[in-house]
């Protein structure tokens, strides 16, 4: 029975390594071409988002592979890797096996994908109820604020670090790691 165990587990691991690997390459290709404010390549942005995730929450293999996504619909015209979103769409649904996971990813992206014609606030208020959108959205902004953000970013980004704050209670699914790091950043 354990050889068996330690078969399927080695057979997740394949398939989780497969689905982060075209998962990867989907993101910084959306990405190509398209850079920062600080002249750095934009695919730099959710790696270094996922990479907070990753220490935060070792084990949220969703949130993870939704980190190296998050811009991606909302900013893929920028880049020049991809002619149209529904091409970009089959390309990140392509790229994840499990149909549950990629149900998830997909929704998860599709609902951090911020419409500007709702103001930032509301924004916030659709995606708290994820726990996945909003480990990822505060990890954004962690990222964010540690990387020369405009005072715009800063105002916008301390409002939601604050209702966080305020909140707490509702967000029971932030790691503390999580929570001191935007408490640091908003109290420097």
């Amino acid at each position: 029975m354990r050889g068996l165990r330690q078969i399927i587990r080695g057979l997740l691991l394949e398939i989780r390594r497969e689905d982060f690997s075209n998962t990867y390459d989907t993101a910084r290709r959306a990405h190509s071409g398209y850079y920062r404010r600080s002249g750095e390549e934009y695919f730099e942005h959710p790696k270094a988002v996922r990479n907070l995730i990753r220490r935060y929450y070792p084990k949220d293999y969703a949130a993870q592979l939704v980190a190296l996504l998050h811009d991606t619909i909302e900013d893929f015209h920028k880049g020049k890797g991809f002619d149209s979103l529904s091409a970009l769409q089959t390309q990140i649904t392509s790229g994840i096996g499990d149909p549950a996971l990629k149900n998830h990813v997909v929704d998860t992206v599709n609902l951090l994908t911020h419409d500007s014609e709702i103001s930032y606030e509301n924004y916030f208020n659709l995606i708290k109820n994820n726990p996945t959108a909003i480990r990822v959205k505060l990890a954004d902004i962690e990222h964010n604020l540690s990387t020369d953000p405009t005072p715009a970013q800063v105002e916008k980004y301390f409002k939601a670090i604050d209702v966080i704050l305020k909140n707490q209670k509702e967000f029971h699914d932030i790691s503390e790691q999580q929570i001191d790091a935007l408490k640091k950043l908003r109290f420097m």
